[in-house]
């Protein structure tokens, strides 16, 4: 594997685990549910004047609660290090500079609010207060979400508008939308995969708010980083660039949707052979085919896109590479360790080995596909670019 593949599921693992991770541990984007009252003042717990943690008739949600305000720290600050790193390489002068990181994290706080807010108003299902709120409280995440990208794009223009005051050539636009459509783009994927992973896995499927909320969440999302990732590009190729913005991370995606198909895929088929209780189904398996799916879209597209841009293709081989190592390596532990296991054991079974072949056929497909495409070039539903003819010796 070249540098560009090993930086590609570098990157993608660190994308996934700095802003990802915070996103799971702290359940921001599970289905809204009663809040807890505060630890010690039980269940009556007063916030303010509004009394939580009781069954009642209203609902309130502050994305800053708990544990939001130390997601929106912690991804507030790798986004506004990733913003000033790329303003270094586009303008010196100082007060676009300083603007600019306002206006991202202005920015970024709308675009947080209107993720974490819409995400509970369409999975929440208890109400927590027997008192009405305030108008504020009952529509904060929505105000919040006006007013912080109001004074956002307040500021990102002022520090457009200071930028050519300075006789900079390069617009500051692209250095604070692309982090934030990068975000955008996060939650669209985390907001899918657990979505459509929880959907998978219902029992009753009439709850709409829990089972279809991930769709309308997908859609609305994906369109506003689409739109973001758009405007930072169409910039971007008026001052002179030839690469498209949106290669780089689809091949991404790429990766991160396989990741999440060997996730599934590994876990489940393990408990779907060695579990001995419950109904056993293949919901799993068709999980996997999805997002497997997906994996090799996003792969070929951002390779379409990266030949399109005259650079070399590593997406889908990427893809290939880490589907086949993280498949092919579990297989080989589990056959040390079932084979040693069927030879001492007084009850042996051939599950370890219904396991062997479940992980590691699909894993050696793989790899020997990645190894063909690295030799010979040639990426399925992609036109390569034609070669310049050698000339003949006489």
């Amino acid at each position: 594997m070249d540098n560009k593949v090993i930086w590609l599921i570098l990157v993608a693992l660190l994308f996934l685990i700095l802003f990802g991770m915070p996103l799971f541990y702290l359940g921001v984007f599970s289905p809204a549910g009663a809040r807890e009252a505060p630890a010690g003042e039980g269940m009556a717990a007063a916030i303010g004047q509004t009394a939580y943690g009781i069954p009642g008739r209203y609902h309130v949600y502050n994305p800053l609660m708990g544990g939001g305000f130390l997601l929106a720290f912690i991804l507030a600050v790798l986004i506004l290090f990733w913003c000033f790193v790329t303003l270094q390489e586009t303008i010196k002068a100082n007060i676009p500079t300083l603007l600019a990181l306002g206006a991202v994290l202005f920015l970024f706080m709308a675009s947080y609010s209107f993720v974490a807010g819409l995400h509970d108003l369409l999975t929440f299902t208890a109400y927590e207060t027997t008192r009405k709120p305030s108008f504020g409280q009952q529509y904060g995440w929505f105000i919040q979400t006006i007013v912080y990208g109001i004074i956002g794009i307040i500021l990102l223009y002022g520090a457009e508008y200071y930028r050519k005051e300075a006789g900079e050539e390069r617009s500051v636009i692209p250095s604070v939308l692309s982090p934030v459509g990068a975000f955008m783009l996060l939650s669209t994927f985390l907001l899918f995969t657990s979505g459509f992973h929880t959907f998978m896995h219902l029992k009753d499927y009439t709850d709409y708010r829990q089972s279809l909320a991930w769709v309308i969440e997908t859609f609305i999302f994906g369109i506003l980083s689409y739109y973001l990732l758009k405007i930072s590009e169409n910039i971007r190729r008026t001052e002179g660039a030839v690469k498209s913005i949106f290669s780089f991370p689809s091949a991404s995606l790429g990766v991160l949707f396989t990741i999440i198909t060997l996730g599934v895929y590994i876990f489940s088929s393990f408990d779907y052979i060695y579990r001995e209780y419950g109904v056993k189904d293949l919901n799993w398996f068709v999980e996997s085919l999805i997002f497997a799916a997906l994996a090799i879209i996003f792969s070929i597209l951002g390779d379409k896109l990266s030949l399109k841009d005259g650079e070399e293709a590593n997406g889908f081989q990427t893809s290939l590479y880490v589907a086949g190592i993280f498949l092919i390596l579990p297989a080989v532990l589990l056959f040390l360790l079932g084979f040693n296991e069927f030879l001492y054991s007084d009850s042996p079974t051939l599950k370890w080995f219904y396991e062997f072949l479940i992980l590691f056929v699909p894993g050696a497909i793989a790899f020997v596909a990645a190894e063909r495409i690295r030799k010979t070039g040639r990426i399925p539903f992609t036109e390569q670019p034609e070669k310049p003819a050698k000339g003949k010796r006489k």
